[in-house]
């Protein structure tokens, strides 16, 4: 913390005055805040005020990414994704920097190019397929240049890995009358990729087999499987709501997969 008097000035109610002030960045690129606090006289009071000021700082031969971390959503794991990272040196320096290589995780490729002849814009352009991780991914692509203090440029990539399999619908909502006959819904899995794919297993959760009627799916190696689901009738007469998932465990060539389809079977008069 830094604590400079400046000269004392009376200033009658309703002037201005100008305050100069210095920051530094240090290694730093982006926005820089500072907290300054004034200390002043009104009339034999001495009044503290604090005040945020933003500082947005440009600094000299730095490179900077746009985004600076990259975010890639939600996708299937094993499926094809693409994104772009424009990249910037944010003032002139002596001589242009220069990008030396590019790092990606394993499940990327990264390939940059300058940006209309540009010395001193690229893109990088990435591309790969979803990793098979559970959750979320979290990985670095590094930028390698010849600036001899900020010689790497790292982004943080960001992507969350969903199950291969896709149900249509993604889930079921099943109003019923009582003492009337039950039509079954169909629902539809696919493998994104378009893969051949077996079911292992088939769980009902929070549903029990008195509530609930399930047909298929058999246990072939198929690239789509139909499931039939229908809500019994059963001994009560009364309205009712049942609230569960039918959860799918499968296998996509060696991977092991899970998709839960949320259902809800309202029962009316």
């Amino acid at each position: 913390m830094h604590t400079r008097e400046v000269a004392a000035y009376p200033y009658p109610p309703g002037a201005k005055g100008t305050l100069a002030v210095s920051v530094s960045t240090g290694d730093r690129l982006g926005t820089v805040q500072r907290d300054i606090t004034l200390r002043y006289m009104s009339g034999a009071k001495s009044i503290t005020q604090r005040v945020r000021i933003s500082f947005s700082v440009r600094a000299e031969g730095k490179l900077a990414a746009e985004p600076d971390t990259l975010y890639l959503g939600a996708h299937p794991r094993g499926t094809q994704v693409t994104a772009v990272v424009e990249i910037r040196e944010l003032q002139s320096a002596d001589r242009p920097t220069r990008i030396l290589s590019v790092s990606a995780p394993g499940w990327l490729s990264a390939d940059v190019v300058r940006r209309g002849g540009n010395e001193r814009r690229w893109q990088l352009r990435l591309a790969g397929r979803v990793p098979y991780r559970e959750g979320v991914a979290c990985d670095l692509i590094r930028v390698t240049t010849d600036h001899p203090k900020f010689p790497t440029l790292e982004i943080p990539v960001l992507i969350r890995g969903e199950s291969t399999i896709v149900a249509q619908p993604r889930s079921v909502v099943s109003v019923l009358r009582i003492g009337q006959e039950c039509q079954p819904v169909e629902v539809v899995l696919r493998q994104a990729g378009g893969l051949a794919w077996k079911v292992e297993d088939v769980e009902l959760d929070g549903l029990r087999s008195e509530d609930i009627v399930l047909q298929g799916p058999d246990r072939q190696i198929r690239p789509e499987h139909i499931l039939r689901i229908a809500g019994k009738q059963g001994d009560s007469r009364h309205p009712r709501v049942i609230r569960g998932a039918l959860v799918v465990r499968a296998r996509v060539g060696r991977q092991a997969e899970v998709v839960r389809v949320p259902m809800l079977f309202i029962w009316r008069e």
